[in-house]
């Protein structure tokens, strides 16, 4: 028996909306194991807010108390190489940033850092490969958008479907 048109257009709508749910919770960087009681996100903030006034001594000393306490969170480590580039340590900030991109591959602002730093020190072989990395990971953005699109257009016949009902 061939299943009906509103069950097939209800699967996709429930397959859309799901789908889209997970890639906007990927995109806001949702992380529920981060929610646990630590000491990393209050240094990092902290940190934030010293790199803000030019403290970049005082950021760095919270960025490393971060990194001790939650060495997997690659935003501390992020925000660390920002504070390195901020007094000109390059090299040091692209361990960090190495360690990003370890942690978070698709994080393009790191590699975008990286790229630039490694084109400072002559690395142009390193620093074009980040950036044909970077090329790709544009196409998972459109890949996202093409998703984002079918999951309204889902919607819509679905909304459609009900209004004729």
């Amino acid at each position: 028996m061939k299943p009906s048109t509103e069950y097939y257009l209800f699967d996709i709508g429930i397959y859309a909306y799901s789908s889209l749910y997970l890639v906007l919770l990927h995109l806001l960087n949702f992380k529920p194991y981060l929610l646990a009681a630590t000491q990393a996100p209050s240094h990092l903030d902290l940190g934030v807010q010293f790199l803000a006034k030019g403290q970049i001594n005082e950021a760095l000393q919270q960025f490393h108390s971060a990194i001790e306490e939650n060495p997997n969170d690659y935003m501390s480590h992020y925000r660390r190489a920002t504070a390195f580039l901020a007094i000109g340590k390059g090299k040091a900030a692209l361990e960090d940033l190495d360690l990003v991109l370890q942690l978070r591959p698709d994080f393009a602002a790191a590699r975008s850092q990286r790229a630039g730093i490694l084109t400072k020190y002559g690395r142009f072989d390193e620093a074009l490969q980040e950036y044909e990395t970077m090329k790709s990971d544009v196409s998972k953005i459109e890949e996202l958008n093409k998703l984002k699109a079918a999951a309204v257009e889902a919607q819509e016949l679905v909304t459609h479907d009900e209004a004729y009902q």
